[in-house]
């Protein structure tokens, strides 16, 4: 019966290890998206703004949209590591 134990909590230890090399993993890519995309809603809204005054072109609205995906994908991965911080600050 012991052994039994000790076999669950081995195999739970496992599952911890790799959940918290998940969310690392999580937290240095996301990181990484920061440094490379866009770091604020300022810039896309800016952004959004100064492109919609000269909207006339096809590319121009691909452009715009392309950036709010960029600020939704931003926002998204943002809560969820935020979320993960808050959990690993308390563990």
């Amino acid at each position: 019966m012991l052994a039994n134990y000790i076999n669950i909590m081995n195999r739970l230890t496992g599952m911890g290890d790799e959940m918290g090399t998940f969310i690392n993993s999580y937290i240095k890519n996301f990181q990484e998206s920061l440094y490379a995309g866009v770091t604020d809603d300022n810039e896309v809204y800016h952004f959004i703004l100064h492109e919609i005054e000269k909207c006339d072109n096809v590319e121009v609205k691909q452009a715009i949209v392309d950036k709010i995906k960029q600020a939704d994908n931003y926002r998204e991965v943002k809560k969820i590591a935020d979320l993960l911080k808050n959990i690993l600050q308390y563990t």
